[in-house]
């Protein structure tokens, strides 16, 4: 008995907070027969793996492989952390943009906001600088994000076993 494919069913089960007799009502079948699936005493009838993966968030092949070689166990939780970086350095490539925009505009000499060519210059570089500064800031914070939630995943995955 494959006991990758055993742990797994118990781990997805357990992560999607269903007990064996909640999953059991969902395929239709005993609850015996959930535990006997997860300690290995015998499989499910192969009509039940589409149901069985859809239930559990899988695909048919990551249950048979017992979550070997999967993208989706390792990154589980890191993709939020990821789109806030891509979100964050975006807005702030939107702020730099709205800046510049607003420093190259023409304005009358009598008026407080005319800019002269260096105070244009200067104002650009600081911006930029500052955009960059706050961008790398963002995208270390975000990392050590990520790496923490790897660390809680691979701690789960010791703590299952």
């Amino acid at each position: 008995m494959n006991e990758n494919f055993c742990n797994f069913i118990k781990e997805l089960r357990k992560h999607n907070r269903l007990t064996q007799k909640e999953l059991a009502n969902i395929l239709g079948v005993s609850d015996k027969a959930v535990s006997k699936w997860e300690v290995g005493d015998s499989y499910p009838d192969i009509s039940l793996l589409c149901p069985i993966a859809e239930t559990l968030g899988v695909s048919v092949d990551e249950l048979l492989k017992g979550g070997a070689d999967t993208v989706k166990a390792d990154f589980r939780g890191c993709f939020k952390p990821l789109l806030i970086n891509i979100a964050s350095n975006t807005v702030l490539i939107i702020a730099v943009l709205v800046l510049i925009f607003l420093s190259l505009l023409e304005t009358d000499s009598t008026s407080s906001i005319a800019f002269s060519i260096t105070d244009q210059k200067q104002f650009l570089v600081i911006s930029l600088i500052i955009v960059l500064v706050l961008s790398i800031f963002i995208s270390i914070y975000n990392f050590l994000q990520i790496k923490k939630i790897e660390r809680r995943n691979k701690d789960e995955e010791l703590s299952n076993k």
